[in-house]
């Protein structure tokens, strides 16, 4: 099934929204989830801080994604998280094709790591 709601407070509600759902990866892709989440559309930069499922260290599994996926992740260490792979994601206003290859690209670098 899906939930669908509109917070009230805008896109600062919505923000806190998206910025304390944790995503998990049991999903057969993240862009074919039928929306875990759906985020209105961006006119600037929205970052995600996500936990990860994986024995791999962040710094392990960052530099993986960006070495062999081409996928610029950061470590959630850098931003002092301490139990687990934490990763922060982000994405700009950017076109749909664009975003689709880079889910497709990121899904298939957790696929093979995690």
């Amino acid at each position: 099934g899906m939930v669908s709601f509109r917070p009230k407070g805008g896109m600062e509600a919505a923000h806190r929204v998206v910025e304390n759902t944790e995503l998990f990866f049991l999903a057969e892709s993240l862009g074919g989830v039928e929306s875990l989440i759906e985020v209105p559309a961006a006119e600037g930069a929205f970052y995600f801080f996500v936990r990860v499922g994986t024995r791999l260290s962040p710094m392990a599994l960052t530099k993986k994604l960006i070495q062999v996926y081409k996928i610029a992740v950061i470590p959630g260490s850098a931003f002092g998280a301490k139990n687990g792979c934490h990763i922060r994601l982000s994405y700009g206003a950017f076109d749909s094709a664009a975003a689709t290859e880079g889910i497709d690209r990121l899904t298939r670098g957790l696929r093979a790591l995690c």
